[in-house]
């Protein structure tokens, strides 16, 4: 083992091999035996053992890891749902991901939040906020295959309860 970093009482403990690691906390990066993970926080990473390169920051962010890689989790107690997942990023107080190539903003049930973007008070599940008569303004979706776009709700300035399907839905320009 070399280029490791660990401040905490057993932080990379059975670290024997791993490289380029960096673990703050207790027990943080406990097993670890893999390299260029990052372990901030009490029992982060605990059980990670061949997994890299992965960042779990809160208090036991990442506990059950044991070999998936490539994982950001951000939070008291985020992590994944399997030990094995990969590219999978949990972000939130109890933020839990199940399913590889996949992030979760924050938890579920009594954890749950409310996701902004353009507000600083979301009134729902997920609040998009735009300010400007242009694509910046609506929820565009797009095929990246180019077999089609949508754009439902294009131009929509006021109103409540809509639906809109289609290319240009219920365009107002």
């Amino acid at each position: 083992a070399s280029d490791n970093t660990a401040i905490g009482y057993a932080s990379l403990l059975k670290n024997i091999i791993g490289t380029k690691n960096t673990a703050l906390g207790r027990d943080a990066g406990f097993e670890n035996l893999a390299n260029n993970n990052v372990f901030l926080g009490f029992e982060a990473g605990r059980l990670n053992t061949t997994g890299t390169p992965n960042t779990f920051l809160g208090y036991r962010a990442g506990y059950s890891n044991t070999t998936g890689s490539q994982n950001t989790f951000l939070g008291y107690e985020s992590g994944g749902l399997a030990p094995t997942l990969t590219n999978a990023s949990a972000i939130g107080y109890n933020a839990k991901v199940g399913i590889n190539d996949a992030m979760v903003l924050g938890g579920t049930g009594a954890d749950a939040i409310r996701v902004g973007v353009g507000t600083t008070s979301p009134i729902s599940i997920l609040n998009l906020v735009g300010s400007t008569p242009d694509y910046e303004t609506s929820v565009y979706l797009h095929n990246q295959n180019d077999l089609g776009t949508a754009r439902a709700m294009y131009s929509a300035t006021s109103g409540t309860i809509n639906t809109a399907s289609g290319y240009v839905g219920a365009f107002h320009g």
